[in-house]
């Protein structure tokens, strides 16, 4: 449901390498860094398990786009870039338009704890 935890995995993916695998990525204003929540994260080729704290607004979007009986695999830059590391971050920053060019689609979201989503 929609107030279940959040879990997901990270894999690393070779842009140049891996035509096949389809991803999506997520581009959302990261909202206030007060009170953050935790997602609980595993690496598939360890198996190991831990928590990352994200915005409210991220694990509000994480929700709304998890889809309930399939695995969806999103491109999300404070989870895939490593904040604390200067270099890293800079160097990913730089690649960011490849990842938004070699996602299948780019999701734009604009949300906020006390958004609303309607349905029609």
């Amino acid at each position: 449901s929609f107030d279940d935890d959040i879990n997901i995995s990270l894999e690393t993916l070779d842009l140049a390498n891996d035509d096949n695998r389809e991803f999506e990525a997520l581009s959302y204003a990261w909202g206030s860094k007060d009170n953050p929540l935790e997602i609980s994260i595993t690496d598939p080729s360890t198996n190991i398990k831990a928590s990352l704290p994200v915005t409210r607004d991220l694990a509000l979007a994480l929700r709304y786009l998890r889809l309930p009986h399939l695995t969806r695999t999103l491109w999300i830059d404070v989870i895939c870039i490593d904040q604390q590391n200067l270099e890293e971050r800079g160097h990913q920053v730089k690649r960011t338009g490849d990842v938004y060019h070699t996602a299948r689609q780019t999701i734009v979201l604009s949300l906020s704890e006390s958004s609303t989503v309607s349905a029609q």
